[in-house]
């Protein structure tokens, strides 16, 4: 016995020198990555320089962009060609036919929709919950969400589920969700409920939801409003007086003006461009350029691509009226731009130049098990922040399921409007050709600024890639355009004064290069409409 007594004593004293040691060594390189990041940001000119608020020392250089070559589809959807609505609902089916009175639907519609949401296909489910600003749950009566519809598939499954759960169990709304679902299906009833999802920025962040009960199942549709028109409404916080914002990353206020420190003003319908008349001239051809802040970005109006790009395109029509009408929004996702098709629409534009896919990209990166492990250690946010990011396989279905769905559906409903549709790639940093001190700038850029404990750039571009492969393939599908954007200025990782945004050189390099792809469509235009 006392054998017994002194073996199990010798292994619990390893153990405990072990576990010692170990963290011992944990903390060891936990304070050594400290210091090391503290190095870094005390001597990378571009990091001090950013942390200062100074100008950052960029490579100012001109651009010559590599000379790639575009493919035009024989036809091109919305002008040869108009795609079929993908709907056979009589009820959805009218809805869409009206030409987008309003979105969101109005109250009427949108109950006639739900009512017959059980019979719908499944694409026709996702077209009206993406259309409408809805997120569509299956759940039971215990409120455990089956499916999804208008949204990521991975919200429903591992951490953003639990977290989702957890948030409504602490804020004490489970309990009642739980009650009212169960009532839904007893009586067999529609019931109407607000959720409040609060968040850091948005403590107030309210979500009108309403449950109907499925025909001879025990299950029930739960319809969340996600509009940011009346997630962002009162009692959230409004944007400051003088705020850019009417709603925060989604629309601009119109007719602002801003001095300091940048020049920026926008004309009577929210976009950064000079007033246009409506309805438009006969004999105007008129670009509607949509996107998120790498279409926005510039330091004053003028200077931004879709400017760049109406001042070329008027030296090469001098004859025939072109504007270009810039509608980049800083922070929008690929489901904003559906919910402003009515904006959009309005323009009466010939022409769509999408440029997008940051936004999308960076949010299926920024879940709670890629950032956790980053958040809570400097080794891992240094050295391996990515350790636990989303495989390219699983990267790929979220991609699919979010602006892979948006962008098909956006083409198809400007296409059918007679409207042609370019996709321009995303350009991005070479890893391997950029310097020490811009690799370590990017990174810094992506943990501090963008608040992405887990960025790298090395995941960031093959994800970013895996974008650009998605838009080839959604331009061949509708029959739209791609401008090899990426590919064009492979060789300009200098231009770049964070991981996805310009410097002036580069967004001229920009706006030439999707001028030289579109010129031949504004040429193909007038010929036909001369």
């Amino acid at each position: 016995m006392t054998a017994i007594l002194k073996i199990l004593s010798r292994t619990a004293f390893y153990f405990f020198c072990g576990v010692l040691w170990i963290a011992v060594f944990a903390l060891a390189m936990e304070v050594a990555a400290f210091m090391v990041q503290r190095n870094i940001e005390a001597y990378n000119p571009l990091i001090v320089a950013c942390k200062q608020q100074q100008k950052i020392p960029y490579d100012e250089s001109a651009v010559t962009p590599l000379p790639v070559p575009v493919q035009y589809p024989p036809k091109i959807g919305g002008w040869d060609t108009r795609p079929e609505l993908p709907v056979t609902n009589p009820v959805l089916k009218q809805a869409l036919e009206n030409g987008f009175p309003g979105i969101p639907f109005d109250a009427e519609l949108r109950e006639a929709c739900r009512k017959q949401f059980h019979d719908y296909t499944a694409q026709e489910k996702e077209i009206y919950a993406r259309l409408n600003g809805e997120i569509v749950l299956v759940a039971t009566a215990a409120f455990s969400i089956q499916h999804v519809y208008g949204a990521d598939p991975r919200t429903i499954h591992g951490p953003s589920y639990i977290l989702f759960r957890s948030l409504l169990y602490v804020t004490r709304q489970l309990g009642t969700l739980q009650q009212l679902t169960a009532a839904t299906l007893q009586k067999q009833q529609p019931h109407a409920c607000t959720i409040y999802l609060p968040t850091p920025t948005t403590p107030d962040e309210q979500h009108q939801m309403q449950m109907w009960p499925i025909p001879k199942t025990d299950l029930v549709h739960l319809f969340m409003d996600v509009h940011p028109e009346n997630v962002y409404a009162p009692p959230v916080p409004q944007p400051v007086a003088d705020s850019r914002w009417e709603v925060p990353f989604f629309r601009y206020k119109p007719n602002h003006v801003t001095e300091e420190p940048d020049s920026f003003e926008t004309n009577s319908m929210g976009f950064r461009s000079p007033e246009i008349v409506l309805p438009k001239p006969e004999g105007v051809f008129r670009i509607l350029c949509i996107g998120g802040s790498t279409t926005h970005e510039a330091g004053h109006n003028a200077g931004t691509y879709p400017m760049r790009l109406e001042a070329l395109l008027k030296e090469a029509f001098p004859e025939q009226p072109c504007e270009v009408v810039n509608a980049g929004t800083p922070g929008i996702f690929s489901q904003g731009h559906l919910l402003r098709l009515h904006d959009y629409l309005q323009v009466e534009p010939d022409l769509i130049v999408a440029h997008l896919g940051v936004n999308d990209v960076l949010n299926i990166y920024n879940n709670p098990a890629t950032n956790l492990p980053a958040t809570v250690s400097n080794f891992i946010r240094l050295f391996v922040p990515a350790i636990t990011a989303p495989d390219l396989d699983t990267f790929q279905i979220s991609l699919d399921s979010t602006l892979g769905r948006n962008l098909r559906l956006l083409s198809e409903q400007f296409q059918r409007q007679g409207i042609a549709v370019v996709f321009a790639s995303m350009p991005h940093p070479d890893p391997q050709a950029i310097t020490k001190e811009q690799y370590q700038f990017f990174n810094y850029q992506g943990k501090r600024s963008w608040n992405l404990p887990a960025f790298s750039i090395e995941r960031y571009v093959s994800y970013i890639e895996m974008s650009n492969n998605l838009l080839i393939t959604i331009a061949a599908e509708t029959q739209s355009v791609y401008i090899p954007l990426a590919e064009s200025m492979a060789n300009t990782s200098h231009v770049y004064n964070d991981f996805c945004h310009m410097t002036q050189p580069g967004i001229n390099a920009k706006a030439q290069i999707i001028f030289e792809a579109v010129k031949p469509l504004v040429a193909r235009f007038w010929k036909i409409h001369s």
